[in-house]
């Protein structure tokens, strides 16, 4: 899991320097943290009622 972590924010620092480095400035537009908002909402609600419903069960090793 934790490496998982790590890949996952290294992508984040690459795509904010490539996104800087060629101008793109992709997180400058609004259209861009609405889209991120709808994802992550229904992420979160998809997530939720998987685990809740005990469809998705996480061993405790993974912890």
């Amino acid at each position: 899991m934790k490496e998982y972590t790590f890949i996952s924010l290294v992508s984040v620092f690459v795509n904010i320097f490539i996104d800087r480095a060629l101008k793109i400035d992709i997180l400058q537009k609004k259209e861009f943290y609405i889209f991120l908002s709808i994802i992550v909402f229904f992420k979160l609600l998809v997530n939720s009622y998987l685990t809740g419903t005990d469809i998705v069960m996480y061993d405790q090793r993974f912890f």
